[in-house]
């Protein structure tokens, strides 16, 4: 009887082991999806990183199923893994010859990551623990960020120096608040801190001077509210007049302090003169040339609409036409005019899989799956101003979308 109870403790035992390293490898994962875009890490330090992640996830995996793969697994291999193995190979006929290995790394790192979460994350637990890194991941690029453009605060918009751009910084938190908000609504414990985290992650979107992002963020918080079951209507009501006058309160701090409005007010502005403007034209100089940007991607996908320009060829022709060497600023184009109709088809065919049957999912399914179809929503809708395929953070939410499809 007592070597009975024994081994069944030791099984019990070996069981948490399992699921602890899950739930590291998991926490892990989503934590460097974010943590992996600061400039201060070198190539050297993000490859290690992916590589001991994916080699423990690949140990783990094979120990438990061996080599059968399951339909998550299956999706995104077809999905993302083609894709990047096309990247891969346009590099081949790329009329870039400067630095095609900037996209190829960036495609590669989100490969790595994305595997990794096709083929832990199932189930509520699973994004649980993930969410928690990406919410970490979140706070670190923040703090960091801080301690790092200090000198440069008010003068430049966050995350210029510490990720690239600002728009690229807010894109980044944003994953983290949208997590945040999952948290929030979804567990009454520690509820304040997790509240205190979001708002903190929302003031440094602000600070990024990200106007898509700055609008994004309480919109996705406002339709999440909207969809919780478990949120009585009265309760909505209540919370969409607050919300209504937290925003006109957080526009009018944004429009007169001068810290504020130097970083996003200023553009803010801009923006409704542009789609105001009694003259139709567009006075808006970053809209201007983001069109600018999109029309010359257009001309070259005319050129080549089968396969394109290959790897970073529009920024490379973009160059000599404009003097900028920049990607398209939007996903459709980039992919368009770099890899033709059949990158397009390969990539975004995603899309046709995570939203079946989407208007009964949003209403029926539970909070992680909705936050998550929430996310591919907003990210195939503002695509036409970033770029998703570029960006590790995005494809491992997408990936964990994916995985819910049979729910």
């Amino acid at each position: 009887m007592q070597s009975t109870t024994i081994q069944l403790q030791n099984i019990r035992n070996k069981n948490l082991l399992k699921i602890n390293k899950i739930d590291i490898l998991l926490f892990l994962t989503g934590a460097i999806s974010l943590i992996h875009t600061l400039t201060i890490l070198s190539q050297f330090v993000i490859g290690l990183m992916m590589g001991g992640i994916v080699c423990f996830a690949l140990i783990m995996y094979l120990g438990r199923r061996g080599v059968k793969l399951d339909t998550p697994i299956c999706l995104f291999l077809i999905w993302y893994g083609v894709f990047a193995v096309y990247v891969c190979i346009s590099i081949l006929y790329t009329v870039n010859i400067i630095n095609p290995s900037y996209v190829i790394l960036r495609v590669v790192t989100a490969f790595a990551l994305g595997l990794v979460v096709s083929m832990y994350v199932r189930d509520e637990h699973a994004f649980e623990v993930f969410a928690y890194g990406i919410i970490l991941g979140g706070i670190i690029v923040s703090i960091l960020t801080l301690f790092i453009e200090g000198s440069t605060f008010g003068r430049l918009r966050t995350g210029s120096i510490s990720v690239g751009s600002g728009p690229t910084f807010g894109a980044i938190i944003m994953v983290a608040f949208v997590c945040s908000v999952w948290r929030i609504m979804r567990k009454k414990e520690r509820r304040s801190l997790f509240i205190v985290i979001a708002i903190f992650l929302y003031t440094m979107i602000v600070l990024s001077g990200s106007r898509r992002i700055i609008i994004l963020c309480p919109l996705f918080l406002l339709i999440t509210v909207m969809l919780n079951r478990n949120i009585k209507k009265s309760k909505k009501m209540l919370f969409m007049m607050l919300a209504l006058s937290v925003s006109v309160l957080a526009l009018y701090i944004v429009m007169t302090n001068e810290t504020f409005y130097n970083l996003a007010g200023w553009r803010i502005e801009s923006m409704i003169n542009s789609f105001f403007s009694s003259s139709g034209t567009i006075t808006d100089a970053s809209m201007r040339e983001r069109n600018i940007m999109k029309e010359y991607a257009m001309f070259l996908f005319n050129e080549r609409p089968l396969f394109g320009y290959g790897v970073h060829g529009f920024a490379y022709m973009f160059k000599f036409y404009y003097g900028n060497m920049v990607y398209s600023h939007c996903g459709f184009t980039e992919i368009l005019s770099c890899y033709g109709v059949v990158g397009f088809v390969i990539f975004y065919s995603i899309f046709m899989i995570i939203f079946k049957n989407i208007g009964k999912r949003l209403l029926n399914s539970e909070l992680y799956i909705q936050i998550l179809l929430l996310f591919s929503i907003f990210a195939l809708m503002t695509e036409f101003y970033t770029i998703i395929f570029l960006t590790p953070y995005n494809i491992v939410m997408l990936t964990a979308t994916l995985a819910t499809r049979d729910k």
